[in-house]
């Protein structure tokens, strides 16, 4: 199984991040962006799923689906990743359209 940031709002692997990284910054700067997402990742899917209990728990719809919208990249992430393989450009077009209320089923 691939080892997904993750799964839900960062569908891409540590090697993918870096690799893309390394289209706009420099080799170094694109390792440490890669293993900062990399660290942040199960915090962040921790975090989701506490909240999504709260808004369950409030009556929330949809809030089991419903992302928490907690990460931080550059702007050339997506577009980079998107260049990197049809793989992970199908999950980028998919992570947009979750990311822009689109929440049917975000699993990759």
């Amino acid at each position: 199984m691939i080892e997904f940031i993750d799964p839900e709002e960062l569908p891409f692997t540590t090697d993918e991040i870096f690799r893309a990284g390394c289209a706009f910054l420099p080799e170094e700067t694109a390792r440490l962006m890669a293993d900062h997402l990399a660290e942040c990742g199960p915090d962040v899917v921790a975090d989701r799923a506490q909240r999504r209990a709260g808004w369950l728990a409030a009556g929330r719809a949809n809030a089991e689906r419903l992302p928490l919208g907690a990460w931080l990249y550059p702007d050339e992430l997506l577009p980079a990743l998107s260049a990197l393989s049809p793989s992970t450009a199908a999950r980028v077009a998919r992570l947009r359209q979750f990311l822009d209320g689109d929440h049917p089923d975000p699993a990759v």
